[in-house]
Parts: C-alpha cells; structure tokens; sequence
C-alpha cells in the first residue's frame, strides 16, 4: 500500500511540470484569442472609419456604425435615435437588422420617455440586464417577440452637444470588461464625428440647394412682368427653398392684402385682409423686421379667432419677414411649417433676401403694369388725335372748297357787274335806235322798201332789247315780271335764233302744238 502511494506520488511530481506547461500553453491560447477578438475588433473600427470616411450620407454613416456596433458588441441588432435638442425629441434612425428595425413599434420618442430618452436626459451609458424588469424601456412587446432581453444604451456626443443615442440588444446581459468599454468609446467618437460631418453635409447641400433656388427664382422673377405670375412665382420658390407653404400678402393702404398663397398654406390663412400692426404679419410691416412663431397658437399677437382655427391646422411654425424697397414697405412673406419646427439661424436671412428680390420684381411688374397703361391711353390719345386730325383735314378741305366757291362767286358777281353795266349802255343805245326808227316808220307807207328795211331794224332792235334783259336778269339787276305767255311763240323765236347759230350741215325740224295754252312767267327768263 505505502508502495504504491509512493509510485503515485512519484508519477504527480513527474507529471507537475508536465501540467505547468499546459496550465501555460492554455493561457496563452485564451491570451492569443483575446487578441485576435481584439484584432478583430480594431479590423472593423477600422473598416468602419474607412467606410464613414467615404461617406457624408447621414442614412448611410449611421447604417454602417450600426452594423459596427452590433459585430464588436455581438448584438443581432443595433439602432440609433437621432437628437434635437431644442425640441426634446428622439427619431428612431437605421436599424442593424431589418426585419427587427421594421418591426420597431415607436418612430420617436421625447427626452422624458424610454430609455433612450433616460440617456439623452442623463448623457451617460444605461446597462439593462432585463428589459421586462426595467419601466424606463418600452415596447416590451416588441423586445419579447425577437426574443432579447438586454438592452444597451450609450449617448453620442460631441463635446457638450448630444447628437444620438446608439442603442444594442440581445438574450443575454451585456458585461462590459475594460476592453468593451475601449470599443465603446472609441466607437462612439467614430459616430460623433461621423454624425457631426453629414450635419454639415446634410446643412451645406441644403444651403447650397437653396441658394441655387434662389438663383433660379431672381432670373425666373426678373423674366417675369405679369403682375399675378409674378407674385406665384415668389410663393412657389419660397415654398421650395423652405420646404413647406408659403404666401404673400402687399400693402393697400393701411391693410395688408393677401395677394398670392400656395395651397397647403390656405389652411394656416384665416384673414384675407390684415390692418397694419395688428396679427403677426401685420406686426412685421409695421416693424419692418423678421418674425418667427413656433407655435402659432400660442402666440397672444394673433385674433382669437384665428388662434382656435389654427388649433386644426397642421402648419403653424411661421417665418415671417417684410418685402420692402427702398426703406419702403409693399407687403410681408409668410413661410409655414409643422408645428414646433425650428427654423435655423441663416433662414431670416434667406427669406430676406428672397423678399428683397421679390419686392424688386412687383416693383418692375408694377411699373410695367404702368407702363402698358399709360401706352394704352397714349394709343387711345393717338387714335383720338389721328381722328381730330383726319376731320381738320377734311373741314380744310370744306373751307378751300368753299373759298374757291366763294372766288367763283365773286367772279361771277364781279362779271354779272360788268355784264349789268354794258347792258344799261347797250340799252340806251337801243332805245335811241327803236326811237329813231319808230319815228321814220311813221314818216313812210307800209308798201314802200323803206319801211320793211325799217321794220326789220325794229324786230332786230326787240331781240336786242330782250337780250339786254336777260343779260340783266343773270347780273341780278332787274326785277322778274311774270305774265302770261304763250311757250309755243317762244320756242319758235328761240329757235329760230338757234338756227341762225349752226352750222348749215344741220338742220331743226319742229313740232309745235297751235293751242298749247299758256304759262305765267317771265319771258326774259324763258
């Protein structure tokens, strides 16, 4: 027995330095595969860092640091919960696991709700063993359903600021050693810095976004010399450099007139027509600078009335700012968006800027308004004008013709005087003739040559007398004697006058009535 209890002591002291080795070789195995998880580890941050470096997505940096941290922590899945401070509030953002992010009951979350919004309240690290046991983790039913039980919550930031909480779940407990406290670390200011740069990102392509608007816009808006397409045009592209609603409303008199809206913000626009100084647009006129409301209901500014109707609405953030030129104020650019959104520093500036490039177009669209107005009475003027002188011209025409009558007139008047006067003359020499003549007859018998020759010069001596008379009567210097006359006798005498003036080649032939009664009228005129 004490044999045998020596061999087997014998054999311990042989084999001890046998298990010492072991005991060595086993640590320095548990040694190299701490290592290598730890190369792992640093391989994935570092592939990590490659991928976010070239990247400045936001979805997509997040997606790929959530895939990170759900290999370095073993976690199926892993999500972030984006946050904005100045509103308190937690967006869920880019789930590890698809199947489980689209199962995720809750799209956001206050800083007073969950056990994301526990970290964003307290800015530290929250280790959850057992989520069914914790009441500042919700949607148990979801966490039940994928079958984890742990949860582990770590705050992002970036110096002072908290950009988002990453969040990792599992089955079992997360155990933090030294080493996963490094990878969380260094993880999280991967993320901050990652984060940060597709802000900036995100804000530098946004401001580039709108300032190409912008540029758009003015050569859209000096293009433009419609009064009405004009003033679309400003609330459509503030609408899309803001991303929301838009309206305008111009200055008659001492209210503000709503002149232009898109359609969402109809809703939001209570009063078509806003006494200057009162309301929140009607303040901004009056003040000449820039407002914003984030909750329009709230504010005391506005009507009553108004502020129940908005109580529906869906916008009722408002960016409001004057449209002037000059120092002179035309009317203010209201910009809407959803409730408690805030608008960013440079937006005043922006909408400003968008509001003076607007004034300058109503001004240019008004003055050419009053341009085309003032062309269409110059064009009225004109055509009145042309009227006025197409009836000078013809009313002078009527005068030159009438004075060229006049001329005529005068001549004849002048040459029936001179006709009259020869006619008197002419007609004291017959009387002298048909004296003499008269008296010669008397001294001679009818059978005697003498007295025919004699009776002739007396006919001859009457047509002469009658001639004179007429002569007289077409100079106006005689005085028209109506008498009975036969119209047979005279138109034998006249044509027997005519006949003695033709040419012999033509010959007169009459048919005159015996008995064809008698007219009153002056034979001279006959």
């Amino acid at each position: 027995m004490e044999s045998a209890q020596k061999t087997v002591e014998r054999h311990v002291q042989e084999l001890h330095p046998v298990y010492g080795q072991a005991s060595a070789v086993l640590e320095h195995d548990q040694h190299l595969q701490c290592l290598e998880h730890r190369l792992v580890r640093l391989q994935s941050l570092t592939q990590l860092n490659q991928r976010i470096s070239s990247s400045l997505h936001l979805d997509e940096v997040l997606h790929a640091i959530a895939q990170a941290a759900a290999i370095l922590m073993q976690a199926p899945a892993a999500s972030f919960w984006l946050a904005n401070e100045a509103t308190q509030m937690l967006e869920f953002h880019s789930c590890s696991n698809e199947r489980a992010g689209a199962d995720w009951p809750l799209a956001e979350l206050s800083f007073a709700q969950g056990g994301a919004g526990w970290v964003a309240t307290h800015r530290t690290i929250l280790n959850v063993p057992d989520v069914f046991t914790d009441t500042r983790i919700a949607a148990h039913h979801w966490f039940r359903a994928h079958g984890f039980q742990s949860a582990l919550l770590v705050p992002i930031m970036l110096e002072d600021t908290l950009l988002a909480v990453l969040t990792m779940v599992r089955a079992k407990p997360f155990h933090l050693d030294p080493d996963d406290q490094y990878m969380l670390d260094h993880l999280s200011a991967q993320a901050a810095v990652a984060i940060r740069n597709a802000h900036l990102y995100r804000d530098s392509e946004n401001h580039r976004r709108r300032l190409r608007t912008l540029v758009d816009v003015t050569q859209r808006l000096t293009r433009g010399l419609d009064l009405s397409t004009v003033l679309q045009a400003i609330v459509e592209a503030a609408a899309l450099v803001f991303e929301g609603e838009a309206s305008l409303r111009l200055l008659d008199g001492d209210t503000l007139v709503r002149v232009a809206a898109t359609p969402g913000s109809l809703a939001s626009i209570v009063r078509s027509h806003v006494p200057l100084g009162q309301s929140l647009c009607g303040h901004v006129a009056r003040s000449g600078q820039p407002l914003i409301v984030t909750d329009m209901t709230t504010d005391p500014r506005l009507f009553p009335d108004v502020r129940a109707a908005l109580r529906e609405a869906w916008l009722r953030a408002l960016l409001c700012v004057p449209v002037q030129v000059g120092g002179r104020i035309l009317g203010t650019l209201q910009v809407y968006r959803e409730r408690d959104y805030l608008f960013g520093q440079a937006d005043p500036t922006l909408a400003t800027s968008l509001a003076d490039q607007a004034a300058i177009a109503i001004e240019n669209a008004r003055l050419f308004q009053e341009v085309q107005n003032h062309a269409t009475q110059l064009a009225g003027a004109n055509t009145a004008l042309q009227s006025e002188i197409a009836e000078r011209q013809r009313a002078e025409a009527a005068r030159q013709q009438l004075e060229a009558q006049l001329h005529q007139v005068q001549k004849m008047e002048a040459l029936g005087t001179l006709a009259g006067g020869i006619a008197h003359d002419f007609n004291n020499i017959l009387t002298v003739i048909l004296g003499y003549t008269e008296l010669s007859l008397y001294n001679l018998t009818p059978e005697s040559n003498e007295w025919h020759n004699l009776q002739q010069i007396l006919i001859a001596s009457g047509r002469a007398k009658h001639l004179v008379q007429q002569i007289l009567a077409f100079s106006r210097q005689s005085e028209r004697q109506r008498q009975p006359v036969y119209m047979q006798l005279i138109l034998e005498e006249t044509l027997t006058l005519l006949r003695a003036s033709l040419p012999s080649t033509i010959e007169l032939r009459q048919s005159l009535a015996t008995y064809a009664g008698m007219v009153l009228a002056d034979p001279i005129q006959l």
